[in-house]
């Protein structure tokens, strides 16, 4: 069997012995008294991280192998837990029509308490959305918004998250752009749901 050596001295009997020695040595210890193995044990350790991250590059191992072999804890729920897991979706989805009135998107934005709305056309695809930020900038510029509709108002073509991408994606994009409802959607851009900040956090994501 090949032996692999981390060594802190090359004229030792050891380094010479091995099959493939490393050389860790490091000119000085940070102990003030030279003894204590302290910046040594530091080079070992980045020693064998760098062959740890080697060996995942040879066998091209992936997140989702990463997964398998660690489901648990905070790093196994990143690469395991899918935007659809957590989204909210069917009746809990705050849907109008791009002719509904303010008044209309207000009552949604409030029963169905995901701080936005989001309007589709008639196959189902995403057409935009209106939060509870947009409106609060609008009320801050006009006074009379009453009479507005969804179409005058909502952010068209925007941010979406395929909905069985990982969740820590959608994360990213929310960090991103600064926002905090992220609207879900299939492969052919039909809504399926809309995943909130909140969402994330109760899932111990972050």
């Amino acid at each position: 069997m090949p032996i692999i050596v981390l060594c802190g001295t090359v004229d030792s009997e050891l380094y010479k012995r091995a099959d493939m020695p490393l050389d860790c040595s490091v000119e000085r210890e940070a102990c003030p008294n030279n003894l204590v193995p302290t910046s040594s044990s530091t080079a070992a350790l980045v020693m064998g991280d760098a062959l740890a991250v080697a060996l995942l590059q040879a066998r091209n191992f992936s997140a989702e192998d990463f997964a398998t072999f660690h489901p648990g804890g905070s790093l196994g729920n990143r690469l395991l837990t899918k935007v659809s897991d957590v989204h909210h979706d069917g009746a809990e989805l705050p849907i109008v029509k791009t002719d509904a009135s303010m008044n209309d998107m207000i009552l949604q934005m409030t029963s169905k308490r995901l701080g936005c709305v989001v309007t589709v056309d008639n196959s189902g695809k995403l057409l935009g959305i209106f939060t509870d930020g947009d409106l609060r900038r609008i009320a801050e510029q006009s006074g009379s918004f009453y009479n507005l509709k969804a179409s005058d108002v909502m952010i068209q073509n925007p941010k979406a998250v395929d909905r069985d991408a990982l969740l820590d994606r959608a994360l990213q994009m929310m960090e991103q752009f600064s926002i905090s409802q992220l609207p879900t959607v299939d492969k052919t851009g039909k809504l399926c749901g809309v995943v909130h900040l909140h969402d994330i956090l109760k899932s111990k994501l972050v």
